[in-house]
Formats: C-alpha cells, sequence, structure tokens
C-alpha cells in the first residue's frame, strides 16, 4: 500500500473482518496489487478461501468467497441455471463459477465515495455474505449430489421468504430525504423519470443510451431491507433455445464485471444487470448512488450488445467476450 491512508482502509477492513472472528492473513508473495489480505471459513457447511481486495486507483474494496468445493463437470449446466436464479434476489453481491477450475465464487465491491472505509456498511456487507454461505452451500452441495436445480431452489425459496421481499413491497416510515437525494442525482445526470410508472419507492426511467443500446432502468428504495437497488433492463427476451449459452456467458461476465452483476429473470427469459447500495446509516451517500448509476449505464452498453450477438451467432461465449477485453479473462484466483 502507498500510503497511510490506503494502510488505514486496509487495517479497517482489516478489523471488520476479525469482529466476526475471521483470521486474517497478511498480502505476501503475490503479484495481485490490490489483494490486501487473505482469510478463510471452514465449518461443517462450506469451507472457502476469502479474498479481501483495495483498488486504490478507482477506490474500491472489495470481498471474494472462493469455495474449494468443485463442481464436476456434468453437474455445470445445473449448478450455472441453480447460480442464476439465486443471484436474481442478491443485489449486494453475486455468485458465479470459474468453469476452467470448477469453482464457485461469490464476489462483491463497494465503492469509496472518500478515503475511509464506511466500517457499518462494511460490516453489513460480510454478515450477510456469511449467512447466505451458510444457508446456499448445502442447496448447491444437494444439486452436486443429483437434485433437481429447480425443485430445491424452490424448496429453498419457501423456507426463507425473507429473501423474496427484497425490495418488492412499498416501504413503511419512507425517509423523504433519501428520496429526495436520489431524485437530485437523477436530476443531475438529465435522466427523464416515466412519472406514469413512478411509484413511492421507485424511479423508472427509459433510456436510448446508442444506437445499439436501449434499456429500462428501475431504482428502488427498500426501506425495509436498508437498501437501494438499481437494476437495468434491454428490451428483449432470450429464447429457450438460446438459455443455456446465454447462461455461460452472463457467467462469463460475472466472473469479470465489478459494482453490480448480470441475471436472468426466469419468469421473462430477460437479462437484468442489478446493483445494491447498503443505506445502514440512514443516509443515501450521493457520490457512491451517482458512480452505481453510471456504472450500471456503462455496464449496460459493454455488455447488452454482446449478449444480443450471442442470440444470433454461433460462436462461443469464450469468443464474443474477448472481443471485448481481451485483458479481462475470467480467471481463478490462487494464494
Amino acid at each position: 500500500m502507498s500510503n497511510s491512508i490506503d494502510n488505514q482502509v486496509v487495517m479497517d477492513m482489516e478489523e471488520c473482518f476479525r469482529s466476526f472472528d475471521l483470521p486474517v492473513y497478511k498480502n505476501k508473495n503475490t503479484n495481485d496489487n490490490d489483494l490486501a489480505f487473505t482469510s478463510q471459513i471452514c465449518n461443517d457447511h462450506v469451507c472457502a478461501d476469502v479474498f479481501a481486495t483495495y483498488d486504490t486507483q478507482i477506490g474500491y474494496v472489495g470481498i471474494d468467497f472462493s469455495f474449494r468445493d468443485k463442481v464436476p463437470s456434468e453437474k455445470m449446466p445445473e449448478i450455472l441455471q441453480l447460480l442464476n436464479l439465486l443471484n436474481g434476489y442478491r443485489p449486494l453481491y453475486g455468485f458465479s463459477v470459474c468453469q476452467r477450475c470448477n469453482t464457485i465464487s461469490l464476489r462483491s465491491d463497494i465503492f469509496l465515495s472518500t478515503e475511509i472505509l464506511p466500517r457499518d456498511e462494511f460490516k453489513r456487507l460480510i454478515s450477510d455474505i456469511l449467512e447466505d454461505v451458510y444457508l446456499c452451500s448445502p442447496l448447491i452441495k444437494d444439486v452436486v449430489d443429483g437434485g433437481n436445480y429447480k425443485e430445491l431452489h424452490d424448496r429453498f425459496m419457501e423456507g426463507h421468504k425473507d429473501i423474496l421481499n427484497m425490495g418488492s413491497k412499498p416501504p413503511r416510515n419512507i425517509d423523504g430525504k433519501i428520496l429526495s437525494d436520489m431524485e437530485s442525482v437523477i436530476t443531475d445526470l438529465k435522466i427523464h423519470i416515466n412519472n406514469k410508472d413512478r411509484t413511492v419507492n421507485e424511479f423508472i426511467s427509459d433510456l436510448k443510451l446508442d444506437e445499439m443500446v436501449s434499456i429500462r432502468m428501475s431504482i428502488t428504495l427498500s426501506h425495509e431491507n436498508k437498501i437501494v437497488v438499481l437494476y437495468a433492463a434491454p428490451p428483449f427476451n432470450v429464447p429457450n433455445e438460446k438459455m443455456t449459452v446465454v447462461t455461460e456467458l452472463v457467467n462469463l461476465i460475472n466472473r469479470m464485471v465489478k459494482q453490480g452483476h448480470l441475471y436472468i429473470y426466469p419468469q421473462t427469459n430477460r437479462v437484468h444487470i442489478i446493483k445494491g447500495i447498503i443505506i445502514d446509516n440512514g443516509g443515501l451517500d450521493k457520490k457512491e448512488f451517482e458512480m452505481s448509476i453510471r456504472t450500471l449505464l456503462g455496464n449496460s452498453r459493454i455488455f447488452f450488445p454482446i449478449i444480443t450477438e450471442q442470440l444470433s451467432s454461433n460462436e462461443s461465449p469464450e469468443f464474443l467476450l474477448a472481443k471485448i477485453n481481451k485483458n479481462h479473462e475470467a480467471c481463478c484466483k490462487t494464494k
């Protein structure tokens, strides 16, 4: 780390990890300049290596849980479909599979609007991830062991209905200040809101980003869950015969994308980008909110055209993704 401010961010990250009884191993003998430190978790449900990162140039801190158990190649299609379903309810982080090493990762990033780690937000993220890892690991194992991913997922969601409520109900005791701050940022970005579609806690906008990309963007305040959720979706659906290959492409994108992840909404076969912002401190970080919108729009411009091309192409997802950025191949992290 280059200076005392960077060191303080990392030390605060370490302290947050230790508050959950997670070990901290210093970054040694690695070429990854963003890697702050490593950790691990191993219990009756899951064993995973944990990588904490700090990108000082852009201002992101990240957490990556890399599960040690490997997915058999013959079960990869079912696991990809299961993880896609799970990702639709998780705006703060997303699952993906490294198809070269057959391991599952759960990744998240937080944008730092200042040179200070938002400790409450970071600890909330760790807590949510640990809970989800604990709950979802047996589900993933059951699918690997031969269970039907759809039946097991539906049974899992029935037993955890609180997950289904993420952002789906109008919040009680709406915080007018947060909504006002959201609206001011949206206005400053010159984004037109469709008032006919506006709800008590949601902003909706139809945007034409360029000649190739049009999207519907929605931004929802879920006060009950203390989170703002951003969605972007193109106007096309994925045909059933293309679902397998597009799911593979979405998984590869999720291996590389920062600030949000993609999933295919099963009721419509429509691809979405989803991003969540924690508001545990009772207020909206307007700079983080603005950056999240900009990143959502930027990722829409990059990834929706490649998904469109996949629908009309016989090329592999790896080939199409390499056309965007040959320097961002999906890869495994190792100690």
